[in-house]
């Protein structure tokens, strides 16, 4: 199962089709050049076995990304990582601001699974702009010795990962004290910021 296009993504895909000639390969469109030959849309499930996998279009690091979630697990690509969220281009920060708020709405258990561990270096920036936030300095502190802190879980980051804190005042408060500045406002600023880290 496919997420996007990307070649860290991709690469293995024809060499596992010349092991498993008749290997079902779901993803995007985007993905049609890797070897994808069942498309995945939005709100599409997929049955294997005992398992229902429900398909999200979630735009933003790529324009035909999608995540995949079989109650509880979510396999997100590079959508949303621990602490931070994909590499997004200006002209796309929209899509993936909705994608975003979309991922919050799921339930609080579903466990995350990204496809990079970007923990340190994602806590460490917000750090670095919420000087004072003794929440993410404390979970600086926990996970810096950790080789591995993913998979996650929705609940927790709802509170170490600014891109999914918009909506909370008192950041926004912290970082334009005298500015009424809206979520995705805040986001594009954030997200910009983090592109040029």
């Amino acid at each position: 199962m496919l997420t996007h296009h990307h070649q860290d993504h991709v690469f293995g895909v024809k060499e596992i089709i010349l092991s498993y000639p008749n290997i079902p390969i779901y993803g995007p469109v985007e993905t049609k050049k890797a070897g994808t030959n069942i498309y995945v849309f939005n709100h599409d499930v997929i049955n294997i076995m005992n398992l229902s996998i429900t398909v999200l279009h979630t735009p933003g690091h790529t324009e035909g990304h999608v995540c995949y979630l079989s109650n509880p697990y979510f396999f997100c690509g590079d959508t949303l990582f621990s602490g931070g969220c994909g590499y997004t281009k200006y002209e796309n920060l929209l899509d993936m601001f909705n994608s975003l708020k979309l991922i919050s709405k799921l339930k609080n258990n579903t466990a995350i699974f990204c496809s990079h561990e970007y923990t340190k270096h994602n806590i460490k920036f917000f750090c670095s702009i919420l000087k004072k936030n003794k929440m993410l300095n404390k979970f600086l502190k926990l996970i810096e010795n950790k080789k591995r802190t993913v998979p996650t879980v929705l609940k927790k980051e709802k509170t170490i990962n600014m891109f999914l804190c918009t909506n909370k005042k008192n950041i926004k408060n912290y970082i334009f004290p005298k500015l009424n500045v809206s979520e995705f406002d805040f986001f594009r600023y954030l997200r910009i910021k983090k592109n040029n880290n």
